[in-house]
This record gives structure tokens, sequence and C-alpha cells, in this order.
């Protein structure tokens, strides 16, 4: 699109929407392109409005001084640095996280200038004709003037006692206004941790869950080694021989080639020396005593021989510190174990073609019935009842099955166990002066 001697290209519209989508995903990082579809329009408008101006001031001469827009960059906020002064490092930071470049930035500072330059003073000095400002002036001189009488209504309402015939003719004609909605009786029964309180574990299962989890409870061993790696037996033969003769592990291996850090292996966990020496040498290395040599044991690699410097544990419960946590833990799965299993019996006998009564029954559950009840949980009989929170869902699915349905087991939040629920009466919406017949 060409405006004047200033054109509005698609690279132009793709980099707006860029820094758009950019300044979106500030607020939203999940933003995309498809999140800011509705901006283009608004954007393509800016764009051709600046290019608008900027043709104008072209065709007339109009020209910015690169001193102007420098002095305008270096007000930027986001330019500055720590020191909240400007700098060449902090500009080109800004222009990073911007995702512009130099001449951009240009460009928007020029056309904000040449707006302010142009287009304000037109609209600050801009006047309106005589003919319009007459009228609308003379509106805001126009005064009126006026009486106001208060009238009591008490004279008006002595003797207006309406007779019940009037009443009943007013409550027929609105009935809506007094109907009570859909109520219910719900029979319900809990299934959770309070049926089965009396699960322990025994000691051997707290004993077998401490070796099971020898990784959490165990403490962890590494080991600070010294190694060399003969090439051949005699060699490492004798690197022995002299650590046994009462020279260090550096002295022995010296004279074979080996240097102080070809000879550091330094801390490692079995697992780590495994990787590195092999099974037969880390269980032999992991099972000495420290200050200990061990071999010449043959790998792939040569003959090893290999000096324990230090032995370091750290961490670690033993069985005596771990068993609080391990019971309570063995607890909880056991609970939830006996509570999947009540739920099993119950859901078979349901199966089975069992009524509310007998399911509970074959879970050995206590089971409770509700006054009547709307499906928000009230009781217009009982305005101090309110239906338990933690048994939401029994409330809902209690409303959601007919009469004569076959109960259902639904889950409770939190960990709360399972509650079985169906409903037990279903009291028709009707209006309020008739409610205590249906009732009854």
């Amino acid at each position: 699109m060409k405006i004047g001697s200033k054109t509005v290209t698609d690279r132009d519209m793709s980099r707006a929407m860029e820094r758009r989508l950019s300044q979106a995903r500030q607020q939203n990082p999940s933003a995309d392109y498809a999140s800011i579809a509705a901006d283009w329009d608004p954007l393509l408008n800016a764009v051709i409005d600046a290019r608008t101006v900027e043709a104008f001031a072209h065709k007339f001469g109009s020209v910015l001084s690169k001193r102007l827009v420098d002095a305008q960059i270096a007000n930027i906020p986001g330019a500055k640095g720590l020191g909240g002064k400007f700098t060449d490092a902090s500009y080109q930071n800004f222009l990073r996280e911007q995702r512009m470049t130099d001449e951009e930035v240009r460009m928007i500072v020029s056309s904000g200038l040449l707006q302010q330059l142009i287009i304000a003073p037109v609209v600050v000095n801009a006047k309106a004709p005589v003919g319009m400002a007459t009228p609308y002036a003379s509106i805001l001189l126009e005064g009126r003037s006026g009486e106001v009488a208060f009238v009591p209504t008490a004279a008006f309402r002595q003797g207006l006692n309406p007779t019940s015939a009037d009443i009943d003719r007013y409550y027929a004609a609105n009935q809506r206004r007094y109907m009570v909605p859909e109520q219910r009786v719900l029979r319900i029964a809990k299934i959770g941790p309070e049926q089965v309180t009396n699960v322990q574990p025994s000691d051997k299962e707290i004993d077998d869950y401490y070796k099971a989890n020898g990784a959490t409870y165990g403490s962890k061993e590494t080991r600070v080694i010294t190694q060399a790696v003969a090439p051949d037996q005699a060699t490492a033969n004798a690197i022995v021989q002299r650590i046994r003769g009462g020279q260090t592990f550096a002295a022995a291996a010296a004279p074979a080639g080996f240097t102080p850090e070809d000879i550091s292996v330094g801390p490692q966990t079995k697992e780590q020396f495994t990787a590195t020496a092999g099974a037969n040498v880390a269980g032999a290395a992991f099972a000495a005593a420290e200050g200990a040599t061990i071999g010449p044991i043959q790998t792939a690699n040569g003959w090893n021989v290999v000096r324990i410097d230090k032995i370091e544990r750290e961490g670690g419960k033993s069985l005596a510190a771990a068993r609080p946590e391990i019971v309570q833990k063995l607890v909880a799965d056991k609970r939830k174990e006996a509570i999947e299993a009540i739920v099993d019996k119950v859901q078979d006998a349901l199966d089975g073609g069992a009524s509310f009564p007998e399911a509970a029954a074959a879970g050995k559950l206590t089971p409770i019935e509700t006054p009547p009840l709307t499906a928000s949980g009230t009781s217009p009989a009982n305005a101090a009842y309110k239906f338990p929170a933690d048994l939401a869902p029994a409330l809902k699915s209690g409303f959601e099955l007919g009469e004569g349905d076959e109960p259902v087991v639904d889950s409770l939040p939190n960990d709360g166990g399972y509650v079985l629920v169906a409903p037990a009466r279903v009291i028709p919406a009707a209006p309020a002066r008739w409610r205590a017949f249906a009732i009854a």
C-alpha cells in the first residue's frame, strides 16, 4: 500500500504483529498469533496513520533532526541501565528484548514526534463555528424553577384491608412468585476412614517395607579411592609389594609410570566405581576396610590395584527411627485397601439387584436419611439445616437419580472415601401454600 511517498509493506505488518505478540506474552506466556488476530486491523490502521503523517511531513519539508530523535530514545525507560542512565549496552539489550532493530525504533519515535508536532497543535487550537457554539452555550446558561408537594400515604392506607377472597385472587395470579422448588429426601451411607480405624500393619510388614525401600532409608556411602591399572600382573604385583613395604601409593606406582593425577579417582559411590572399574573391582573395594589395598584384580583393561583412602557415610535412618513414618504410610495404604474392599462388597450387592438398605448392610454401613432438601442442600422446613459440604457429590447424584433408580456409589473429594446415595422420596415443586398438604 502506498501513501504519498511512503509505503506500508507486508514486512511492516509482520514486524508490528511480532511486537504485539511479544507484548501479549508478557501477560500470557501461552499467547499465539491466533489470540491476537483481532489486533490486525487496529495495527494496520495505526501503521497507515503513521505513514500518512510521515508523507505529509515529507511533502511540506518538516524534517526531524537526529539529535531530537536520539534525545527521545535516551528517555525510553527500558533503554536505561541499572544506574538509570542511557548506555549503548543497555540500549542493545532493550532492542533484543523487544525484538526490534535500531531503524524500527527510530521510525516509531519519529512517527510519534511528527504526530505531536503536526497533529497536536491542530487539535489544541480547534475552534467550533459560532453557529454551533451559541446554542450550546445558551443551554449552559438556562435556569428553571419549580414547586414540589409531598403527599403522605398514611391517609390512603387507612381502611384498606384486603379480604380473603382478594388475597386468594392475588395469590392465584402470582403463584410463580411463591413457588417452592422440588425437594427430595435422600438416603446416604458414607464409606470412609471411620469404618476402618482398627487397621494396623504387622511388624513383618514394617520390616519388609524398610528393606524394600533401602534407597530411601539407607545411608549413602562414598569412598575416596586411589587406583592404578597396570598392563600386566608383574607390574601390578610390584606396586603392591612397594605399598606393603611402606611406600605411599603414589611412590609405589611412580616406577610404573603413573603420576598422582593418573591414580587419583576421588570420591565414588559403588554405582559410580562399578561403571569405572567393573563389578568385581567395585565389589571388592566396597567390601574392604578403610586404608586397605585391594588387588591386583584382572579386568578387561589390565590389572587393577586399589586403595581405600577414606570411607564417608551420610544420611540414612535406622528401622527404629523410620518406624513412625513407615507405620503412617502403611496405615494409610491399608485403610485405602480396606475402604476399596467395602466399596467392592457394596457394588457387588448393587449389581446383584440389592436395594439401598441391603447394599448398606452388605458393607456394614450406617445409613442416614436427610430432611426434605432442595438441590442447593437447604431445607425449607428447617432453616438451620445445612447439607454436609464433604458429601456434596451425594447431593448432586441424589437430584440426578429418578425415584426408584438403583443407588450409586460416588467418590468423595480430598481422599474422603465414598458415599452410597439414593433418593428416598421426591416432592415435586408446588406453590408454597399447598406445600404442607403435599408433604402430608
